[in-house]
Parts: structure tokens; sequence; C-alpha cells
């Protein structure tokens, strides 16, 4: 009798491990981890460009500095240039000319230097940027650049202001956003050989573009290499600025 107990005790802890094995080996298993989202991927330069610019925008407003914020809002105006050049879809063409309109506005606002206008400018200028960096970038470059829309002085100061975002970037250590300024550069040089039609302007223009865009594609330069690749790119524009 005792050894029919036996038996039955067995068979029933027989049963019970069979039953509770997998349950414990799920117990055991990890937490399945949530579905990891692929990161955003980064707005173009030309892009970011935007929200850099208005925050200067904002600056020279809070200070009441009327002409330097109309320079700066004509440098946005040169970037959608660019921008707006690019073959994109009719929601790129749209939203850029959205920007265009308001960055328009915000220019007369700055000349009237009418506070309330430029801030209501800014507001439609930020919402419009924010538009055109949330699309995604043109892969086709400009088939042809139209004629600037703003000065060559204005062109200069905003070439002068990116040089100089990417050499307070490496201030920061921050090699990338250095590249990426120089990227802007890069994209703006064709346009800067819209202004003039001779043979030596566009050649200078090309040679500013070239070493800028050698600057931005050249990801394994430490910070030295690219501060002399920077200021490779001010003694063109300064030989370019003797020259004239």
């Amino acid at each position: 009798m005792r050894w029919l107990i036996t038996k039955r005790c067995l068979g029933w802890s027989a049963a019970l491990a069979a039953a509770w094995l997998p349950l414990a080996a799920m117990a055991l298993e990890p937490a399945s981890q949530p579905a990891q989202k692929a990161p955003a991927t980064a707005p173009h330069p030309l892009q970011s460009a935007l929200s850099v610019n208005l925050d200067y925008c904002d600056e020279w407003l809070s200070g009441n500095d009327f002409k330097s914020l109309r320079q700066t809002a004509e440098g946005l105006l040169l970037l959608t240039d660019v921008l707006s050049a690019r073959q994109g879809d009719d929601a790129w063409d749209a939203r850029n000319r959205e920007l265009k309109a308001a960055v328009s506005d915000l220019i007369k606002a700055a000349q009237a230097e009418d506070v309330q206008a430029c801030k209501a400018a800014m507001t439609q200028g930020r919402q419009a940027a924010a538009a055109v960096a949330a699309l995604p970038f043109p892969a086709k470059p400009p088939e042809l650049l139209p004629r600037p829309s703003a000065s060559l002085r204005s062109m200069m100061a905003l070439l002068d202001g990116t040089h100089a975002d990417a050499k307070r970037a490496l201030l920061f250590d921050e090699p990338d956003n250095a590249r990426r300024s120089a990227q802007v550069l890069a994209e703006l040089g064709p346009l800067l050989a819209v202004y003039q039609s001779n043979a030596r302007w566009k050649q200078w223009s090309d040679d500013f573009t070239a070493i800028s865009q050698q600057t931005a594609a050249d990801t394994q330069a430490d910070a030295r290499q690219l501060r002399t690749k920077l200021n490779e790119i001010y003694n063109r524009c300064q030989a370019c600025h003797d020259r004239r």
C-alpha cells in the first residue's frame, strides 16, 4: 500500500512539474522590451539654418536693433532662395512660399521699425520654418538658381555669420555642428556665383564652394584640422575681398 501511495505521489509530482516548468520558464524570461523607435532623421543643415538665424532675429528685436534685424532677415531670404530652388514636391514648394512671404513681411516690419509687426512676422516665420524643416530634404539639386532676393552685402553678412557659427561650434567641442555650418556655406556658394556674370567671380565662388564642401564632408577631421579648414575658407573670402 505504501508503494502504491508513493507511486501515486510521484505521478502527481511529475504532472505538476510538467505543468509548472513552462510557467516558470515564462516567468524567468526577460520582459519584452518596447519596440525602439528609429531615430528621427536630422534636418538638412540648410533647414536647421533657418531656426539659427531666426534666433538671431529674436536677439536683434529684443535690443531694438532694427538694422541688424533687417540684414539677418535678408539672409533668411537668401536661404529660402536656395531651399525653394531644390526640386521638391508640391508640399515643399508651398511651405517655402509661405516661409518667403513671412520673411518678406519681417523685412518690411524691420524697415518700418514696427515692433508689433516684427513680432507677428517672427511668429509666422517660426511656424513656416518649422514646416519646411519637417519635410524631407529634396535630393535633386536646383536646375537653375534664381536671382538672389537680397543684396550682396546681405549675402556677405550671412556667410560671415555662418562661418562664425562653425568656429563657435568648435569652441564648444561640437565638430559635427561645425561641419553642418560648412555645408550651409557650400550650399550658398552657387547662389553667390549668380551675383556677377564674369568668369573671375565664378571661379572665386566655385573655389569657395569646393573648400566648404570638402570641410563639410571630412568626417575624420578633428577639431584642430577643422579649424585649419575653416581658416582656409576665411582666407578664400578675404582674398576675394582684397582682389575686388
